[in-house]
């Protein structure tokens, strides 16, 4: 169906609910997350998340369609193709990200043991897991 891939819509927009609580309740306002932009309609990062987002695939206003395409292409390539914390983390500086947050849905889920290997979850469950990448430690550790 649209809504979902499966049938578990439920416990996934949940899911979502307690990692975006986790985000707004423990990381510093200033933060950019930032989630897979290529996902056609993410509605708990609209209803949940408190926090800037670098780019979503849905709207963007004042940026031409060819360069929001773009855009949400060469931000989704984290999701989808790199596999380590030293090609996450360089494109994270590139666009400013701060937080990852990756999905059972997005390809890099099938490296998540991998990930964990070389840097644990801020918060993870079910679904959803949360990490730091690029400049996370000095956007923390300022006032």
């Amino acid at each position: 169906n649209s809504l979902s891939t499966d049938t578990k819509l439920g416990e996934r927009t949940f899911a979502a609910r307690q990692a975006y609580h986790y985000i707004n309740s423990n990381l510093p306002e200033q933060i950019h997350v930032q989630h897979n932009p290529s996902e056609l309609l993410n509605r708990p990062v609209g209803l949940y998340l408190n926090r800037p987002m670098t780019i979503a695939g849905q709207t963007a206003y004042g940026i031409p369609a060819k360069e929001l395409e773009k855009r949400v292409g060469i931000t989704a390539k984290i999701f989808e193709t790199e596999s380590n914390w030293n090609e996450i983390d360089q494109s994270c500086k590139e666009f400013f990200i701060d937080v990852l947050v990756v999905t059972d849905q997005d390809p890099l889920w099938k490296r998540l043991l991998q990930l964990e290997r070389q840097r644990s979850p801020l918060y993870q469950n079910q679904y959803y897991a949360v990490f730091e990448c690029g400049n996370f430690s000095k956007v923390a550790i300022q006032p």
